[in-house]
């Protein structure tokens, strides 16, 4: 079934299959808020169970904000940030006595 945008919708059985690949898969699954990824997460150790493991990786299982605040994180810090560089060259003169 194709949602449209170049998405297609996958049943909740095949998504945690994908899911049960763990890192390998390269899957994040993004959810509007907090409470529906951790009631998916939840439902993911349930399917995991069901298939009689006793350990498995945590899925990538994020809500909006979360995902958001990764990409900033991330994107952070492979960019240079000169204004850092600029004021720590402020305070370690200002430190040193010269300025």
């Amino acid at each position: 079934m194709n949602a449209g945008a170049g998405f297609s919708i996958l049943k909740k059985g095949e998504l945690f299959e994908r899911l049960a690949q763990g890192q390998a898969a390269r899957l994040t699954v993004l959810t509007p808020n907090k409470r529906l990824s951790q009631a998916l997460m939840l439902e993911f150790d349930a399917f995991q169970i069901g298939k009689a493991l006793s350990v498995w990786e945590t899925p990538d299982i994020l809500p909006f904000g979360a995902f958001v605040q990764r990409l900033y994180e991330e994107a952070s810090m492979r960019t240079s940030r000169p204004s850092c560089r600029c004021f720590s060259r402020r305070r370690r003169r200002r430190n040193s006595g010269t300025r």
